[in-house]
């Protein structure tokens, strides 16, 4: 019974986590990339979406290692296809979790 008990409030756990984790996907084009010192790097949109609640205007969509998934490989590949976007005026869907304000992205694909 209590092996049951532990099973059980281990699946409620993670059901719990993964709803205080909302994931939104948006379109727009790169207006600026954001080095920052530690490596890490945001994005500022051309246009924001209204699910992130950043409290700068425009909106900071970061892309940080250890947040949202986001591994260092990860990051160094969304940094160099943002680049590729940015740099040819393309326009990129972005997959980033609104549970935050720092609108961590987790994924980026460049579309015509």
């Amino acid at each position: 019974m209590k092996a049951i008990l532990q099973a059980t409030s281990a699946i409620v756990t993670l059901a719990l986590a993964s709803l205080a984790h909302a994931e939104i996907s948006h379109y727009s084009t790169i207006k600026q990339l954001y080095a920052l010192a530690d490596g890490n790097f945001a994005l500022i949109l051309n246009a924001d979406s209204s699910s992130c609640t950043s409290p700068s205007s425009p909106d900071y969509y970061y892309i940080v290692v250890g947040q949202n998934g986001m591994t260092q490989e990860g990051a160094k590949k969304i940094f160099a296809t943002a680049s590729l976007a940015f740099a040819t005026s393309k326009g990129v869907w972005i997959a980033f979790d609104e549970s935050t304000s720092n609108c961590y992205i987790n994924r980026l694909s460049v579309v015509d």
